[in-house]
């Protein structure tokens, strides 16, 4: 199939682009060129900012495609004028979105009829719900083939939230206590890069996806200790804990975001059993696989040789890190904390 990927340069895009090459597709690229990425010889370049629409309109008017990826839309103005555009000349129009646009709930899993989180998603999620109400209705009003994809945490090599992945790997592998919230048993769940592109993929074309939504992400669940005991097996060095109360917690995210990167208020667990149930995508990786390829890339690409500043951390370890109480210790091995000094 012909495709487009309006992005394509860097993780989420990138991924795509080189999934879709390697399964025989035809492959263009949409976005400025301002990161550089190594994309083979057969992949067409089209260049232009998506923030205007003279721009767009030179790079894509007259052009057809069998599906359109939009991985770097944020607000409706982004999408609109694709919309306007690809009528008529897109197969199909997939659009990333993201979990933050539900609702918080008491309960899991989280499926995709859950409510929007009109109040506590900020800018993001208001921006991500807006757009998938403008795709939406051109699909209801206007038969516009778009569908939604919704990932949870991606994870994986190339990463550019190093606060997730890469300083987790770099704190335990330099053998620092780590910083933890309540207990360290909110559950999170997140998936591989790769298996997020393989849905894509999968679901490109087909019509029992139009005007729908699909949350996609890895298989299984993990504590936030977990987490850590991944990456402590990895690393093959035990971890030391300290743990701070949800007040403690909040202040210290809100000064520092890198400190804990995860929604760790409330689990968000969903539901991917509607992605199988119409096409067929499960993911490849579980939690500890996904954790390993980025430890490798992590490791292959000397990136633990980078300086971090940590004195805040060290800070609130000074503070918290001399009560037994909320101490706890993870080990290589797989044992589990005893918070308390048990």
């Amino acid at each position: 199939m012909r495709a487009l990927v309006l992005g394509g340069s860097r993780f989420v895009g990138l991924s795509l682009v080189q999934e879709l090459l390697e399964r025989g597709h035809q492959v263009a690229v949409f976005n400025r060129g301002q990161t550089a990425a190594e994309l083979p010889a057969a992949v067409q370049r089209l260049q232009g900012d998506r923030k205007d629409p003279q721009q767009v309109r030179a790079a894509l008017a007259g052009r057809d495609f069998d599906v359109v990826y939009d991985v770097s839309g944020y607000v409706p103005e982004d999408t609109g004028i694709m919309v306007e555009i690809f009528a008529g000349r897109a197969g199909h129009y997939v659009y990333t979105s993201t979990a933050a646009v539900y609702e918080r709930r008491w309960y899991a899993p989280v499926t995709e009829d859950f409510p929007y989180n009109e109040v506590e998603g900020g800018d993001y999620a208001r921006g991500k719900i807006a757009t998938e109400r403008l795709l939406l209705q051109a699909h209801r009003e206007r038969g516009f083939p778009s569908s939604i994809v919704r990932p949870w945490m991606v994870f994986g090599p190339g990463n550019p939230l190093p606060a997730r992945e890469q300083l987790w790997f770099r704190r335990i592998g330099r053998g620092r206590r780590v910083l933890l919230p309540g207990n360290g048993y909110t559950h999170m769940q997140y998936g591989h890069v790769r298996d997020l592109a393989r849905a894509f993929v999968q679901m490109g074309g087909n019509p029992q996806t139009f005007g729908q939504s699909y949350n996609v992400t890895g298989p299984d669940l993990v504590t936030m200790n977990g987490y850590v005991q991944l990456i402590s097996a990895l690393t093959e060095r035990d971890v030391e804990v300290v743990y701070l109360d949800v007040p403690e917690a909040a202040a210290a995210a809100a000064k520092d975001r890198n400190l804990l990167p995860f929604p760790w208020q409330y689990g968000r667990i969903p539901s991917i059993q509607k992605a199988k149930e119409d096409f067929g995508f499960w993911p490849s990786y579980n939690a500890e696989q996904c954790t390993a390829d980025t430890y490798r890339w992590y490791k292959e690409q000397e990136l633990d040789t980078e300086a971090y500043d940590f004195s805040y951390e060290d800070q609130l370890l000074a503070q918290y890190g001399g009560d037994p109480k909320r101490s706890g210790r993870i080990t290589a091995s797989g044992e589990m904390p005893q918070v308390g000094g048990g």
